[in-house]
């Protein structure tokens, strides 16, 4: 379940801080909504920034990539109401990824933690972004296929929806998803931008 990402990077940053680090950056590619979660959630002061790239849009991905989407969303609500959240629902989430009613319903769920950035909906309030306190990075490519609108207008979104932090963006011309072939610029990027 998405919020059980607290969990996860919990574990990670307590081993850095043990390990003597006292400037953590966290990096989210795809789904960086947990990274953002995490720092609304725990509020830990060792967070100095976060790297948010590819800030996908679930219910763009869910409505374009995922089968008979809101029936399924019913009946992954139906399972979890009565005691089969562990069963594994009959339709492929994006990316051909297989998953639980109680997976399915906590990323598919438009009212749930998940949902921080929704570029498919006008009039959505991006409430999350305006309680970030560090600053943040969003980075998106030319070909971003999980946003649902032009990359450069989704980056626009998000750093004027960002209200107590300096926001930045970083737009990479002709590059996919996964960045490949464009990795030197994104590493550059993120390097100029963690040094400034």
């Amino acid at each position: 379940m998405f919020e059980n990402c607290l969990k996860d990077i919990d574990v990670a940053v307590k081993f850095a801080i043990e390990k003597g680090y006292r400037k953590i950056y966290l990096q989210g590619h795809s789904l960086p909504h947990k990274c953002i979660y995490y720092h609304i959630k725990k509020d830990n002061p060792y967070i100095s920034g976060i790297i948010s790239i590819c800030n996908s849009d679930l219910l763009f991905e869910f409505t374009k990539y995922t089968e008979n989407y809101e029936e399924n969303l019913k009946l992954a609500k139906a399972l979890i109401d009565s005691g089969q959240g562990d069963r594994i629902m009959p339709v492929l989430m994006w990316a051909g990824a297989y998953a639980s009613a109680k997976t399915y319903y906590s990323y598919g769920n438009s009212k749930g933690n998940a949902h921080i950035f929704s570029f498919f909906n006008p009039k959505f309030k991006y409430e999350t972004l305006k309680k970030i306190s560090v600053p943040i990075l969003y980075v998106e490519p030319e070909t971003d296929f999980f946003i649902g609108i032009d990359p450069r207008e989704a980056l626009d979104i998000c750093v004027k929806n960002t209200k107590k932090a300096k926001a930045s963006s970083l737009f990479i011309p002709r590059a996919s998803h996964s960045f490949i072939n464009f990795e030197e610029e994104l590493c550059k990027g993120i390097i100029d931008w963690i040094k400034k």
